[in-house]
Order: C-alpha cells, then structure tokens, then sequence
C-alpha cells in the first residue's frame, strides 16, 4: 500500500490493545484493503474524538495515512448500523472477529468477504437465531482463504451425490465412504451425507439437523488450521460455570440479608410494644380493660445554666 490517505473507508473493528500511556492499536477488516492495523493516537483520552466511536460488531467509517505496516487513523466516524450484540450472540460476535484476526493476512482485500462479515454481523445482533448465518460465514471464510474441500466433486472427478454417504478431512478430497480405509487413520475426519454437503456449500439448509453436521465439519476444519483453539470458545464454554457461581454467589448474599433485615425488625417490633400487655382484653375478652400508663414524669437537670447577677444591687 502507498503512502496515501485513505478517507472514508467502511472497517469492522477486530481488535484492540492500548498502545503507550494513551493511544490504541486496533486491528480493522475493509473491503478494498482487508485487514489493516491502524494507531489511533490520543483515543484513550477523555477528551477524544474517537472514544465511543471505535466499538466493534458495527460497521465504522474510517480515515487512515501511512507507508508503513502500521498506519495512523486520523478520523473516525460511526455510519449507522444495529444495536450490539447481547448474552449468547456477544460471544458470536467475538467468535466471527477471532476467526478473520487469526486467518486472515494484513493488506490483502477479500471484498466477497467483507460483505459475509457484513451479513453475519447483521444477523448475530439483530435475529435470535443466527446459527445458519455462522455456518454461512465459517465456509465463505474457508473457501475464499482455499482452506475449504471441494464440495461440487469428489476426489474421484466425480460429482457429489445427494444420497451418497462421504468421508471428509481437513487435508484431503472428500471420497466415498467405501474408500476411506485408504487413509491413515491418524487422520481424522468425519462421515456425512451429500445432502448435507450440499446444503453447506449452496448455504441453504433446509432442517435443523443439517446445522448440527455442518457445523462438525466446519470445526474439524477449524481446528486444524488454528490447534491452539480459539479463545472466545473457550470462554463461552465456561461462562456456564461462572454464571452458576455468581447465582449461588447472589442467593446466599440476599439470604443472608433478608435474615439479617428480619432480625432487626423483630428486634424494633419488641422494642415499641414492650409497654403493651401480652393479656389485652382483644386476647382475653374475661380480663378487666387494662390502660398502660405513662412513664412517671422527671424533672429535667440543667447543667452548666449560670444565673444573671443582678447589676444594681443593694448591698
């Protein structure tokens, strides 16, 4: 990339990590320069232009200049776009900016898949199931960085059938399941369907099962391009745990203070109806009426109280 400004480019933001005492690096996906790391100078400050601007899972449109690897981002603004994710798509969106971060490389401009990034990060943030538009995204993403299988014929030349049964595997041409022993079986892999090859490679799926296998092959590829694991998963997987421990957490904290609150009100209810007599004529209509009297009356002291001396006094 030249030494040129680039004004008004849409970007998703991928990452971030402070950068000195108050700039930022940020890592941003665009469609005609792919990935790009930008240092945008001062965004930490109160005082920043760009603090509230810079936020992921949104489209943002911004200005950048430099020659070098890392650029400087001199302006940025917010185009409009969706609400942010919540709870469960929070860590879908996540999930979608690790895999471009990690697979992707700087400066190379894959614009079919800006527009899936695009498509994805809508439906995560604005449907509540968006498992079809993942595993939309997973296989554009696969197939555009030449990770992906051939789903159109196997490694025989031969076009997929729907009711044949295949073996897949990251590193090798989807065969028929009759010729899988030719593999080493150190080789993983994994049984499906055409029809389910089908439906991943058109992106229409037709049953909820088909999500289910998709997904088992697009993780087995997945995980053999990327086998120190993905981070946002690993943290999805134990938010279960976490927020099971914030409800007992929770439960014996308000347990604690609800006892403790009906203590000291039991403790105030004895103390104004101490003066009352348990045998009240309401409890024992038998019992003659009964009127508490009032504390006996005493006398007030005044302390440090000094008289008036008279000034004409006779002597």
């Amino acid at each position: 990339m030249t030494n040129q400004r680039i004004n008004h480019e849409p970007v998703f933001l991928l990452a971030s990590a402070p950068w000195r005492e108050s700039s930022l690096w940020v890592e941003v996906f665009s469609r005609r320069y792919g990935r790009v790391a930008l240092l945008a100078r001062s965004a930490r400050k109160r005082q920043s232009e760009l603090r509230g601007v810079l936020v992921p899972f949104v489209p943002v449109s911004a200005s950048w200049y430099g020659s070098q690897e890392l650029k400087t981002l001199h302006r940025a603004e917010w185009i409009g776009g969706w609400p942010q994710p919540q709870d469960r798509a929070l860590f879908s969106g996540l999930y979608i900016n690790e895999l471009i971060l990690k697979l992707t490389a700087r400066e190379d401009p894959i614009p079919e898949l800006y527009d899936a990034l695009e498509a994805v990060m809508r439906a995560v943030c604005g449907e509540r199931s968006h498992t079809a538009a993942l595993r939309r995204f997973e296989w554009t993403l696969l197939s555009r960085l030449g990770f992906a299988p051939d789903l159109f014929h196997d490694g025989n030349g031969e076009e997929i059938r729907a009711e044949e049964t295949y073996w897949l595997t990251p590193e090798n041409a989807v065969v028929p399941i009759e010729e899988a022993e030719r593999f080493n079986p150190r080789n993983h892999g994994v049984a499906v369907s055409g029809d389910i090859l089908i439906q991943l490679r058109e992106g229409d799926f037709t049953h909820p099962e088909s999500l289910g296998q998709s997904l088992k092959i697009t993780r087995l590829l997945i995980d053999n391009l990327l086998p120190e694991g993905i981070k946002s998963r690993q943290v999805f997987a134990t938010a279960p745990a976490i927020q099971f421990r914030r409800l007992i957490l929770f439960q014996t904290t308000f347990s604690f203070r609800f006892f403790s609150l009906s203590f000291i009100l039991m403790r105030k209810i004895k103390k104004h109806t101490a003066h009352i007599n348990p045998q009240s004529p309401q409890t024992c209509p038998n019992l003659p009426t009964h009127t508490p009297q009032p504390p006996p009356y005493r006398r007030p002291r005044f302390r440090n109280i000094r008289r008036p001396i008279p000034q004409n006094r006779e002597t």
